[in-house]
């Protein structure tokens, strides 16, 4: 695995010498990638493209409009839990997430959240080095 940012930035390093010298690599990078580097904004669609479950599971989140919203989604917090290591890690996103239940009229700050977290925020040091 990447010990630290500076693998990353090697590989960043070595796709832009070939691209500066128009040499054709056959790397599958997924289009967020791209967009990132062109500093547009990531989406639900972005997760969706990497992680068609979670993003589904999301889409659903926005859709369900129903009154029992709070007893569906019972417990769910403006957090979220990765792993590290084969240990969870539990995330807020935003301060004092954890004592934030989601509801029917916070949905999409929720899913907004979210999104950002996991393509912005988790691999920022990452993808920076990558970008650099």
């Amino acid at each position: 695995g990447f010990e630290n940012d500076q693998e990353f930035e090697l590989i960043g390093l070595m796709v832009g010498i070939a691209i500066y010298n128009s040499i054709i690599l056959d790397l599958k990078m997924p289009m967020v990638i791209y967009k990132k580097l062109r500093g547009r904004t990531v989406t639900l669609d972005d997760l969706c493209s990497l992680q068609p479950s979670v993003g589904n599971s999301l889409r659903k989140l926005l859709e369900y409009d129903g009154e029992d919203f709070e007893e569906v989604f019972y417990g769910l917090k403006f957090e979220i839990t990765t792993t590290a290591y084969d240990c969870p890690v539990t995330t807020e996103l935003h301060p004092g997430g954890s004592e934030e239940s989601v509801t029917n009229t916070n949905k999409q700050e929720y899913v907004n959240l979210y999104v950002r977290y996991i393509l912005e925020e988790a691999i920022k040091t990452q993808f920076d080095a990558f970008a650099r």
